[in-house]
């Protein structure tokens, strides 16, 4: 109630998928309201009616993003190659500029002699940098962390709803087969 005046309540049922010819999600959402139940003001959730939409494109890019693993195992995407190679470019970058600050710190304190032409390169390769620094930098640097993280938050959420379905399935199944089991065993009895 800190967080939101008008929290939402979402009931996911395992059970409902199990009657035959349904085709809704088994899901149900309720909102708060506050009600008079004995002269007092008593929170309570109502059941909210609800449609999902999705588009074509919507289903393809969150079925994409729920087979990438991160174990690099048989439901590895280009996208998930592509983001592997751009980690490992950057780990190898970080370690080389590790190297020239050691360098750098070594030639400062006298441990290794100057070389002008070496500092002349760095200097000339320093400048050529954009300044990082700026608020325009920031703000891009925010928004793209936080559409990252809301990737991998989408990606995880559909990760787990795709194992609450499949285990949702599992369960239907041997449901089905244990009663068919004991109509049979009833049937010789």
């Amino acid at each position: 109630m800190e967080a939101s005046e008008s929290p939402l309540y979402l009931l996911l049922d395992p059970l409902a998928s199990a009657q035959k010819g349904r085709k809704d999600l088994p899901i149900y959402l309720y909102e708060s309201e506050i009600r008079v139940v004995h002269d007092q003001p008593t929170m309570i959730f109502s059941k909210l009616p609800y449609k999902i939409e999705t588009g074509e494109a919507e289903r393809i890019s969150v079925d994409h993003i729920a087979r990438i693993t991160p174990s690099g195992g048989a439901g590895t995407s280009s996208l998930s190659a592509h983001l592997t190679g751009i980690y490992n470019s950057i780990n190898m970058l970080n370690s080389k500029i590790k190297v020239l600050l050691k360098l750098i710190e070594a030639t400062s304190t006298g441990k290794v002699p100057t070389d002008q032409a070496v500092l002349r390169k760095l200097a000339s390769l320093c400048q050529q940098l954009p300044a990082i620094d700026t608020p325009a930098f920031r703000t891009d640097f925010i928004n793209e962390y936080n559409d990252a993280l809301l990737i991998t938050y989408l990606a995880t959420m559909t990760k787990g709803t795709n194992s609450v379905n499949e285990l949702i399935d599992k369960f239907n199944v041997s449901i089905e087969r244990g009663g068919r089991a004991r109509k049979e065993y009833t049937k010789f009895m």
